[in-house]
């Protein structure tokens, strides 16, 4: 009987012992991070007449946006919003790139007429996936 007791003691020591001597779980690593934002004012780049059948005159304006995050910034989407007499206008906008930390490029939005853009105040808005630079 001595020796079944101490037989399950030691097995007991044992396990308590490999359990303390295991190394914790490695922390999970960081998700990489990115901010972006609009920066200036919209460029005129075109416009097209809006003929017969057409509509209404629209046109074609440039920004830029930057990568004010510490990773890469992909999947980068916005919106331009045009604040007018009778309310806003919005058109979204994305761009099919990867910027680095502190890198810039341009973005283009469609659908505002020239008089909009004169009269309005336009206000842009972006966001991007953080992902680990290439």
């Amino acid at each position: 009987m001595k020796r079944l007791v101490a037989l399950a003691f030691g097995s007991l020591f044992v396990a308590a012992c490999s359990k303390e001597m295991q190394s914790p779980a490695a922390p999970a690593a960081p998700q990489p991070q990115a901010t972006v934002s609009v920066l200036g004012t919209l460029s005129l780049v075109s416009c097209d007449d809006g003929g017969p059948g057409h509509g209404t005159p629209a046109c074609t304006f440039s920004g830029i946006v930057r990568n004010n995050g510490p990773d890469c910034a992909a999947g980068i989407q916005g919106t331009t919003t045009v604040l007018v007499q009778f309310g806003g206008v919005a058109q979204s906008w994305s761009v099919n790139a990867t910027l680095r930390p502190q890198e810039t490029t341009q973005f283009t939005v469609f659908g505002f007429s020239q008089g909009e853009i004169q009269t309005g105040k336009p206000e842009s808005s972006a966001s991007a996936r953080g992902v680990t630079c290439p």
